[in-house]
């Protein structure tokens, strides 16, 4: 499994939430090598803070930041395949 755009806990996909014009969602695309169909996987944030709305749509997860002073940081989110694969993390660092 990869994840586009790839991220580290050193260089993690940048939102904002201080309610001017910067970006406040990114899409990651989620690809399995050699798989023969549809792999199911899930997504869970790290910790479950609720600092984040995470949706999925087939190999898609649009990830979307909450509003707030408490909603900033650097979160996790992992991506986990049923039966495929090792799990795998994308990082998000929310500033105003």
């Amino acid at each position: 499994m990869s994840l586009s755009p790839a991220t580290s806990s050193s260089s993690p996909i940048a939102l904002h939430n201080g309610g001017n014009s910067n970006t406040t969602s990114t899409t990651i695309t989620v690809t399995f090598a050699n798989a023969s169909g549809s792999i199911p996987f899930t997504v869970t944030e790290v910790g479950g803070g609720g600092h984040l709305t995470i949706t999925k749509s087939g190999n898609t997860i649009t990830i979307e930041v909450q509003n707030g002073n408490t909603n900033r940081g650097l979160y996790s989110v992992t991506v986990t395949p049923t039966g495929c694969g090792a799990a795998q993390t994308i990082y998000v660092n929310v500033a105003q």
